[in-house]
């Protein structure tokens, strides 16, 4: 499903590891509204009363059910859907386990995104912009991790838009149906 790590960044070069902080929002803004639409697909079938809870409680559950299918993702090939759409790597550690990734999602999922929690997030998210553009990198992500960024042609660029554009659609669709 997604190439091998080698594969996502052809080159390490400095310029392609510099802070974007914006196509890291979008990466994981990405990855949010896929896990959004699987929780709300699946509560929608097996646990129906969930289905009807506020927006605000669903995105908090997305966020916590989120954090070990990113695990698995970055274990397995060290980024994620929204991460390979966007053409970014997360590097660390020689191997990268599955605990290790666990942690650190765990650790995005609370001093990133502040649990999801309304007006926190927003909070957690401006903290991590300007750590991320005074610094070079992240409170979780420091002498642990680096992300890696490719550049970006049209192509891409706007077959993540036309992917972000899709995305919305369903979880409008979804949020309707419900």
């Amino acid at each position: 499903m997604f190439p091998a790590p080698g594969i996502l960044l052809d080159r390490t070069e400095p310029g392609y590891d510099k802070p974007r902080p914006i196509r890291r929002f979008f990466s994981r803004m990405i990855d949010l509204l896929i896990g959004w639409m699987l929780v709300t697909g699946l509560s929608a079938v097996f646990v129906p009363r969930v289905a009807d809870e506020s927006s605000a409680l669903l995105w908090i559950i997305t966020g916590a059910a989120w954090i070990p299918i990113e695990a698995v993702f970055l274990s397995m090939w060290r980024t994620t859907p929204g991460k390979w759409l966007l053409k970014s790597r997360v590097e660390g550690a020689r191997t990268m386990t599955y605990w290790t990734a666990l942690d650190r999602s765990f650790t995005v999922f609370c001093w990133g995104l502040g649990c999801l929690v309304p007006g926190v997030s927003v909070l957690c998210c401006a903290v991590g912009y300007q750590d991320l553009t005074n610094t070079g990198t992240t409170r979780w992500d420091r002498r642990k991790f680096r992300i890696l960024h490719a550049e970006l042609g049209w192509g891409r660029t706007l077959s993540a838009a036309a992917g972000v554009l899709i995305l919305l659609a369903g979880y409008s669709f979804l949020r309707l149906a419900r």
